[in-house]
């Protein structure tokens, strides 16, 4: 419950977050930067076009999109947790369980 979750929570969390970002500092920064540009070509890319209007709408359809791209970051902490290297390969695959859980979720947020 809410109740359960202490008041310093978030920052345990935050902290857990920045150790696994560098213990893979070169797949997680690449993979946000990746994303990063991603977004700022599809933003020029409109901005030139004269759909900058558009550039709102996209954002909240990244709303559904963003849990795929999630899955990489994920895979970062579980390889790392199973005891291996993480490589930037190996957060291409989706274990096959997942893969359903993934789509419901996209499916919900619609």
């Amino acid at each position: 419950t809410l109740d359960s979750v202490r008041r310093d929570a978030p920052w345990a969390w935050l902290k857990a977050g920045f150790a696994d970002m560098m213990a893979s500092p070169v797949i997680s920064i690449g993979y946000g930067i990746a994303v990063t540009v991603t977004g700022l070509l599809i933003t020029a890319g409109l901005w030139s076009v004269g759909q900058a209007a558009m550039v709102p709408v996209l954002a909240g359809g990244f709303a559904l999109i963003a849990p795929a791209f999630a899955v990489g970051i994920y895979r970062i902490y579980h390889v790392r947790e199973s005891g291996q290297t993480p490589r930037l390969l190996a957060f291409w695959s989706l274990p096959p369980g997942r893969i359903g859980q993934l789509a419901l979720l996209s499916v919900l947020l619609l």
